[in-house]
């Protein structure tokens, strides 16, 4: 897939979510779109498809629906990961999407290392104290 494709597949997502309706959400879930947006955020080659992808998960962090989603296919550490970023674009974009996605307690817990469920893969407590 071209970076442009994913960028395409990116803003296809956002536009089904906001149409919010229930076929848009069951679109969104059975093309497995929030994972392909945290893959295309894991560009380490193209800092704009990595920021368009960030961008577009915002309605989905901010979304009661998405967060669990988020939560469980390592949303966190993929948001987290940009508190190590040398640019303050993305370092907000992943504090902001980190924000959201922690408003969940289970959340939270996988974050913390509380849950048996699920773990980060890294500690990221630490290092997101000091970016604030």
């Amino acid at each position: 897939r071209s970076p442009v494709e994913h960028v395409r597949l990116c803003c296809l997502l956002t536009l089904l979510y906001l149409a919010e309706t229930p076929q848009a959400r069951r679109s969104i879930a059975q093309e497995r779109g929030l994972m392909m947006l945290l893959t295309a955020a894991e560009n380490e080659t193209h800092i704009d498809l990595v920021t368009n992808s960030l961008k577009a998960l915002i309605p989905f962090a901010s979304s009661d629906d998405y967060r669990p989603e988020l939560g469980l296919e390592g949303g966190m550490d993929t948001f987290a990961s940009f508190l190590f970023s040398d640019q303050t674009a993305l370092q907000q974009l992943g504090v902001f999407l980190l924000q959201n996605v922690l408003e969940l307690n289970a959340n939270r817990r996988i974050f913390l290392g509380l849950s048996d469920e699920k773990k980060c893969e890294e500690d990221y407590l630490e290092p997101l104290v000091k970016f604030l």
